[in-house]
């Protein structure tokens, strides 16, 4: 056998650097082809989608569109947007698990191209942001009871900032509000006593 070229050792030595970082990553980490079958993923990936081992994920899936997005549709638009630019940063997808359960992910890829412009494969991270798009959709209905309520209040409800500012008027309130306005500058009520 023969020995190294320094070149292969340089190489070599840079993998061995970053190996470490790629299989304890705390976020998905993945290369799959445009076909999509997956060639690599770190173990963070493969627990995100309820596997036991990154292998047991590559040799499971055949293909990510239709076993891992919930809308195939989300995977064909990011590749078409890849087809166009060298990356996709920040498309927000719902997955599916092993199990069948649900997540969303914020997904960012870059296209590995060759002569022409082909596609050979795709490298990219996933972060499971389900924590996120749950608290954002609890305040949206948060906000949507709020609206409800301030709303059913048969009286006119105005806030209006120290500039004068309309913030906030439920529906009695709303053709009011200009009046307001004008009664609340003439009577200086935003002025200290």
């Amino acid at each position: 056998m023969e020995n190294p070229s320094p070149k292969d050792k340089k190489r070599s030595a840079r993998f061995t650097k970053y190996e470490g970082v790629f299989l304890s990553a705390p976020i998905g980490m993945f290369t799959a082809t445009p076909e999509g079958r997956i060639l690599d993923a770190n173990p963070a990936m493969a627990r995100m989608f309820g596997y036991e081992s990154p292998r047991e994920l590559i040799d499971s899936i055949k293909n990510v569109e239709t076993q891992l997005y919930v809308h195939p549709e989300d995977r064909k638009k990011i590749m078409r947007f890849l087809e166009r630019h060298s990356e996709a940063l920040n498309c927000e997808c719902r997955y599916l698990r092993r199990d069948g359960s649900l997540f969303w992910g914020c997904n960012n890829v870059l296209a590995e191209k060759i002569s022409k412009g082909r596609i050979t494969y795709y490298q990219g991270f996933i972060l499971d942001i389900t924590a996120r798009k749950l608290t954002e959709e609890e305040l949206r209905e948060k906000d949507k009871r709020r609206e409800a309520f301030f709303d059913a209040v048969p009286e006119s409800v105005v806030l209006i900032d120290s500039a004068g500012t309309v913030l906030l008027s439920n529906t009695p309130g709303a053709g009011l509000a200009p009046i307001w306005f004008l009664l609340c500058r003439q009577r200086s009520f935003f002025e200290s006593p």
